[in-house]
């Protein structure tokens, strides 16, 4: 459910109870198939709200996978992924941007579609939750500057950030770092 706080947050649209998330938890030993392999976070993980977390690995070490989890896609093969809130049904406060490209359209109007559809899940994810996989996908230098500073505008309003992308400049602003690699989840705390 959606309400509108007007000039109290800039003319955005902020998700009613959306300052009752908590946080999302990761349990430790928790664990999720990936093709024929078993991917494990050994260690807990709790991702507060306000914070960007960064998923990063090689192509095919379950970045997307473990996204879907999240969602509760795909499921685990132990342990669990909780949402922390009060009050209200979590999944009102998740905005999802996965990768899809349309084959009917041109590269150039894709590329500014997905830097509009970014636009549009930041400006109503206000409080909430944003899950992109891969949110730079195939962006120029300035599209891609564009499409960071929406993100870390709504991470600075309070949206809690779930991403899966290799790139620094996300990676540089994450509080957490999660690299998939060994078939393991390493958890790094950047800031």
């Amino acid at each position: 459910i959606l309400i509108d706080c007007g000039a109290r947050c800039g003319g955005r649209t902020k998700p009613a109870g959306a300052e009752l998330l908590e946080s999302i938890n990761f349990s430790g030993g928790m664990s999720l198939r990936v093709g024929e392999e078993t991917l494990t976070l050994e260690n807990g993980l709790k991702l507060m709200r306000g914070q960007l977390a960064v998923v990063s690995g090689a192509s095919g070490a379950g970045k997307t996978t473990l996204m879907e989890s999240v969602l509760g896609f795909h499921p685990l093969l132990s342990g669990n992924v909780e949402v922390k809130c009060k009050n209200v049904f979590p999944w009102s406060l998740f905005y999802f941007l996965g990768q899809g490209f349309s084959n009917d359209s041109p590269k150039h109007s894709f590329y500014g579609e997905r830097l509009a559809q970014l636009a549009r899940i930041t400006k109503k994810a206000v409080g909430s939750v944003i899950l992109i996989d891969d949110p730079f996908m195939g962006m120029d230098a300035i599209t891609k500057a564009k499409a960071l500073d929406l993100l870390m505008v709504a991470k600075s309003e309070g949206a809690t950030l779930f991403i899966v992308s290799n790139d620094k400049q996300l990676v540089d602003r994450a509080d957490i770092w999660m690299v998939l690699s060994d078939n393991m989840i390493k958890l790094n705390k950047v800031s």
